[in-house]
């Protein structure tokens, strides 16, 4: 981590708020799962958005469009024309979410994972190739 800049990611945040939570912060027409509201990211005065249940993940559909079924993450980039890092700082730093509880167990884990390697010297003989080798190049 670059030291004063901090680092987020999607599960921190998904760890303490459900999408349904995320969706009813920052989709202020939304009220609730397979509920049909009116899009804030057009003009809509027929109902023609939902949120519903898709593969075990919240999906955000505009009927009125043709863009396919977004997650809260891809809603967010659109809403609010940000990349996706940019969008998952923008909800941790909105939600207080604090940096340091996941990070910590997501790097104490990768560094536990690693197993150490052994490297084996096989050695040999100077011959006339490693000498000019050596004296043309330095």
């Amino acid at each position: 981590m670059i030291r004063g800049h901090k680092t987020f990611t999607k599960e921190m945040v998904l760890s303490r708020y459900s999408e349904e939570e995320l969706f009813k912060k920052y989709c202020s027409n939304f009220k609730g799962i397979d509920i049909p509201f009116s899009s804030e990211l057009r003009e809509d005065t027929n109902p023609s958005c939902r949120v519903t249940m898709r593969g075990g993940k919240l999906k955000y559909k505009d009927f009125g469009t043709s863009l396919p079924p977004m997650d809260i993450w891809d809603y967010l980039q659109l809403k609010y024309d940000l990349d996706f890092l940019s969008v998952i700082e923008m909800v941790a730093t909105d939600l207080s979410v604090p940096i340091n509880t996941n990070l910590n167990t997501v790097l104490k884990k990768n560094s536990e994972s690693k197993t150490k390697q052994q490297i084996l010297i096989k050695s040999r003989q100077w011959n006339n190739e490693d000498r000019v080798f050596w004296y043309v190049n330095y």
